[in-house]
């Protein structure tokens, strides 16, 4: 299903609106409920996806590299409300990823920044910090001094040649554990790995590509820059991160890529391949956008107005039926899901899903906005 832009909200002045506090605790409520649902549904595993808003839940022993956003969403939670209860769970979610600190990907970056890294870091929780820990010190394990990359690894979908490419999507997750729960050593791998993928991966006019292999002995990026929007998402994050930790010349990349996305996708349902117009939508590539664009905060000369630009962003998708309930234009449907999530559900083919990862954003580009968090504790 393509969503229509002209019928995303009843007028441009209602989505050129900040979102109130009202709304966004609204919001909350409605995501915080549909996540007792989803918990109810998937028992002691891990959801995936489901198929739009379907309520039908593919569900996963191990949680793929999806499961630490299942675990960080209610980490999200407990953080928010201060729900002993969330806070509980989340705690025993974290602890079932414990197993995949054996998996040769560097997508357990992901697993563990999220599903542990939050509560290490908002609730000082031992396991958690402990976990972290070990995922630092075996991604820096996996670095190649060769490539100066940690290598996309075999597993997770990285294939036979996995140990020679890399992808973007992971790398904000990867310098986050490298930084904040490794040595020295390890930091200094955090800066090359973002030094060398940051470096193959830029582009022109802040555009990235989302991947870079080795052909003939070289690195060399792959694909067309800034084409896949939740690649230049995830490069707009690695980015935001880069610069919080090392400056220059990140800072002003951040803002060359944060630039072209704004005037390539004007709206959060832009197509997620901008080669595919008529193709499927990603609302959720622009809610990572919002969150790099939220961290970098006040190093961008014209913070107000990206963060009014936010305001803008979130309520166009709130307003949207990819999120329903908020509106009350859906009551034949559950509340609470946000469904604009493009995914490969098999064999290459993609659709329009509801995900934890998804969900995940969302609820955390709106506790920044309704100043409950700091973006860069994300």
């Amino acid at each position: 299903m393509i969503q229509n832009n002209k019928t995303a909200c009843t007028t441009q002045l209602h989505c050129n609106k900040a979102l109130s506090q009202v709304e966004i605790e609204h919001a909350l409520t409605l995501l915080f409920n549909r996540m007792d649902t989803i918990k109810a549904d998937c028992g002691e595993k891990f959801p995936l996806f489901s198929p739009d808003t379907q309520d039908n839940w593919l569900l996963s022993k191990r949680g793929s590299w999806a499961g630490g956003f299942w675990g960080g969403w209610w980490w999200l939670r407990a953080k928010v409300t201060g729900d002993l209860t969330a806070k509980a769970y989340a705690e025993n979610i974290c602890h079932k990823l414990a197993p995949q600190l054996a998996t040769s990907s560097i997508n357990r970056s992901l697993i563990f920044w999220y599903g542990c890294g939050l509560g290490a870091q908002w609730f000082g929780d031992s396991v958690a910090k402990k976990l972290c820990e070990k995922a630092s010190n075996v991604l820096a394990s996996s670095y190649c001094h060769a490539l100066g990359i940690v290598p996309l690894g075999v597993e997770m979908g990285g294939g036979p040649q996995g140990d020679e490419r890399c992808t973007i999507d992971s790398l904000a997750s990867c310098s986050l554990l490298l930084t904040k729960f490794g040595s020295n050593h390890n930091k200094k791998i955090a800066k090359q790995h973002a030094e060398t993928l940051l470096t193959l991966c830029c582009s022109k006019h802040g555009t990235y590509h989302s991947a870079i292999n080795l052909v003939n002995g070289t690195l060399q990026p792959q694909g067309v820059a800034g084409t896949w929007s939740r690649g230049q998402a995830w490069a707009m994050l690695a980015l935001s991160q880069a610069a919080i930790y090392w400056g220059e010349p990140y800072l002003s990349h951040a803002h060359a890529a944060a630039n072209y996305w704004k005037h390539t996708r004007p709206l959060p349902n832009a197509p997620s391949n901008l080669n595919k117009p008529n193709g499927p939508a990603d609302p959720s590539a622009t809610l990572i956008a919002t969150i790099a664009i939220l961290q970098l905060g006040n190093r961008l000369p014209d913070e107000s107005n990206w963060r009014i630009y936010v305001h803008q962003q979130v309520r166009h998708i709130l307003s949207n039926t990819y999120f329903t309930g908020f509106t009350n234009n859906e009551k034949q449907k559950a509340s609470g899901i946000f469904w604009g999530n493009c995914y490969n559900i098999a064999n290459n083919k993609h659709a329009l899903v509801e995900c934890v990862w998804g969900s995940f954003f969302l609820t955390a580009v709106l506790s920044v906005l309704g100043n409950k968090i700091s973006a860069d504790e994300i």
